[in-house]
């Protein structure tokens, strides 16, 4: 009897560490998981304000060269007088 109560003490034991085991795995899969999903949330985060960034760069581009069509235009009307075509 001593011998079967040991073997049922010591497959409960081995039952309830195989339960923690899993449950670490689990715990430890889950926060992999999580460190991933932050992880592609900061490169997502990085892209945008990279792509926003070039965006005001390009929009500040196109200011600036229309700003400079125009002032080469005013100057050509200026000089040349109010005929010329616009092209």
């Amino acid at each position: 009897m001593v011998v079967i109560a040991s073997m049922v003490v010591i497959a409960a034991m081995v039952v309830i560490a195989s339960v923690v085991v899993i449950a670490a795995v689990l715990v430890i899969a889950v926060m992999v998981v999580i460190a991933s999903m932050v992880v592609i949330a900061s490169v997502v985060v990085i892209a945008s304000v990279v792509v926003i960034t070039a965006m005001v760069v390009i929009a500040a581009m196109v200011v600036i060269a229309s700003m400079v069509v125009i002032a080469f235009y005013g100057k050509v009307i200026a000089l040349c007088g109010s005929h010329l075509p616009l092209w």
